[in-house]
């Protein structure tokens, strides 16, 4: 491969925001880095255009600010006009991922950095981004599974090349793990990667313990440094059209100051505590949460209590447009009881996804201070649960169904429905305006 005719594409709202900056009567280095940070193809280009100037002989360049100041606002110009836009090619999306994960990774690294007073911070940033190329030029060439082998080659051959910072050729092979700086940046890179996917997935859980150990700090504190640290990078990124993995932590990013006292309920520990009463209380057997993603398009499950490692739900998603009964439930905070006497009313509206029972299940919308957050999802109920009660063709999408004869389920599904709510008082309740 030669990097030197190598031509990925940029984000055009990288550009736009470049722009609007440097028509600023005044702009420095460090916001135009930051800027960059988002956008790791644009970071390549700035590089390799030093690299051109400076010949081969040249030292490392150690910052992408250093590489700007050795550019020129001409260069960068040029580059602005000239480089292609991932938004008119089929990897947008992936592309979007890659540049939330790049920043969330500099955000991890320079935190780290700063809590162990290491010089050059620039460099950490620098160096964070640019171990992402890999995968940019893998997403551009139709290669997004680039073998490790050939990532680790490709990005050793670009740190050398094109004048990449010291810190950064000693990430590109994965010997920069002996390395205290270097594992910095890669712990970050990959905490990035995991919590992507999920904070409280096993593997994210298993690698915060890497980091705790690398910082010299106990696990629990590891690990509330770092939903900070996210909750940080997601207030940066509230205009940059990137997702930002802390909306998971909690229903309301603010609230996550309020952490440092352990005072906070978070999302997390909310819904864990009422799954188990779920399970305990009521005898559901296969419990779930959906979160809302930021621009509210999709409910994608992330806790789940009850069901197998290969049950469908783990993996469950759903888009919210349309007339679904689940976007109806987004709608404002309501319930919905599905079940045989009244699932043919339903099932125009349901879904058609494998992880749904369409025959019975009960599910809650979670709002906290009038914002939707997602919903909880129940099916599977117990045995000792029976329902004899006969349908009373009452409107289960109210909070509280119509009167009629009593019956073990419809008491089950009301103490489901004040379950979920408890979440919602709990997480409203430590918002900064109620305390």
């Amino acid at each position: 491969m030669d990097t030197n005719t190598l031509d990925p594409p940029i984000r055009r709202h990288t550009a736009k925001a470049i722009r609007l900056l440097l028509d600023k009567p005044s702009v420095n280095n460090h916001q135009l880095q930051r800027l960059i940070a988002a956008d790791p193809a644009l970071a390549f280009h700035v590089y390799r255009e030093v690299g051109r100037k400076l010949g081969d002989s040249a030292e490392p360049v150690a910052s992408i600010g250093h590489a700007l100041s050795l550019a020129g606002i001409a260069t960068l110009e040029g580059l602005l006009k000239t480089c292609r836009h991932s938004e008119d090619g089929p990897n947008h999306r992936a592309y979007l991922a890659l540049c939330s994960r790049s920043v969330h990774a500099v955000e991890f690294a320079c935190a780290w950095a700063e809590q162990e007073q290491q010089s050059n911070p620039d460099e950490v940033l620098g160096s964070t981004v640019l171990q992402h190329l890999p995968e940019v030029i893998g997403l551009d060439s139709g290669r997004p599974e680039m073998p490790l082998e050939e990532a680790v080659a490709l990005r050793v051959e670009l740190a050398a090349r094109h004048h990449f910072p010291y810190l950064s050729q000693d990430c590109a092979e994965l010997t920069g793990l002996i390395i205290p700086r270097a594992r910095n940046v890669l712990l970050a890179c990959e905490l990035a990667r995991l919590s992507a996917d999920g904070w409280y997935s096993e593997d994210t859980l298993q690698h915060l313990e890497y980091v705790a150990e690398h910082l010299h700090v106990p696990l629990d504190k590891a690990i509330a440094e770092c939903h900070l640290q996210a909750v940080d990078c997601a207030h940066g990124l509230s205009d940059g059209g990137l997702e930002a993995s802390a909306f998971e932590l909690a229903a309301a990013w603010p609230l996550a100051n309020n952490e440092k006292e352990q005072k906070t309920p978070t999302l997390h520990a909310e819904v864990m505590r009422a799954m188990h009463a779920m399970h305990a209380e009521l005898g559901l057997r296969r419990v779930a949460f959906a979160l809302l993603n930021p621009p509210r398009t999709e409910l994608k499950v992330r806790f789940v209590s009850g069901a197998d490692e290969s049950d469908p739900i783990r993996q469950g998603s759903l888009a919210t447009n349309g007339k679904s009964l689940f976007n109806i439930l987004l709608q404002k905070p309501q319930a919905v009881w599905v079940r045989p006497e009244n699932a043919e009313k339903y099932r125009p509206y349901l879904p058609s996804a494998t992880w749904i029972d369409p025959s019975e299940f009960v599910a809650v919308s979670l709002f906290v201070d009038h914002k939707p957050i997602g919903l909880f999802y129940a099916d599977t109920w117990a045995d000792t649960w029976a329902d004899t009660r006969p349908d009373t063709g009452e409107d289960a999408t109210t909070n509280t169904p119509a009167e009629g004869p009593a019956s073990d389920r419809k008491a089950a599904f009301q103490h489901f429905q004040k379950l979920c709510r408890q979440v919602s008082e709990h997480m409203a309740a430590g918002s900064p305006d109620k305390s």
